[in-house]
């Protein structure tokens, strides 16, 4: 496979995963009640990404694979970031930013509180694998296959 088709992937998916990355940041910081500003930046962000591929839809010659015409793809296109602004413009939401990010309740570290339980699940956990190691050893001739780890022939 050609290196580049990797690469521009690779840089595809990272691209995407940041985006997912922060529109949940970004519906997260209005639900813990921080502000609306990134949730809002996010939505017109992803219009003017919309507007951009309608003109380069309509502009470069491609041919359109679904039997929608593109105006109405472009609206369902607008529908969720549209949506965002709805949600971030309700006056739910604003009131909800208005009272601020909520009060953080102090709690004791549970590691801390029952040091002697953490200690003995450790144990136990560290005990179960070296048993399940020492008595279920992977076969001699099993190769690279993982499966042949989990099933026994």
């Amino acid at each position: 496979m050609n290196p580049w088709r990797i690469a521009i992937s690779a840089f595809i998916l990272v691209l995407l995963a940041g985006w997912i990355v922060l529109c949940a940041g970004s519906g997260a910081a209005l639900i813990d009640g921080a502000g609306r500003t990134l949730l809002m930046g996010v939505a017109y962000a992803e219009m003017a990404l919309v507007a951009v591929l309608l003109v380069a839809a309509t502009v470069l010659p491609f041919p359109n694979p679904t039997p929608l015409p593109v105006p109405a793809l472009g609206l369902l296109a607008l529908a969720v970031p549209v949506g965002k602004l709805l949600l971030a413009g309700a006056p739910s939401a604003q009131r909800w930013i208005a009272e601020g990010p909520r009060v953080r309740i102090r709690r004791p570290d549970p590691v801390q509180t029952h040091r002697v339980l953490a200690t003995l699940t450790l144990g136990l956990i560290a005990a179960s694998l070296c048993a399940v190691s020492i008595l279920a050893p992977v076969p001699a001739g099993s190769g690279n296959d993982p499966a042949s780890v989990f099933t026994q022939d």
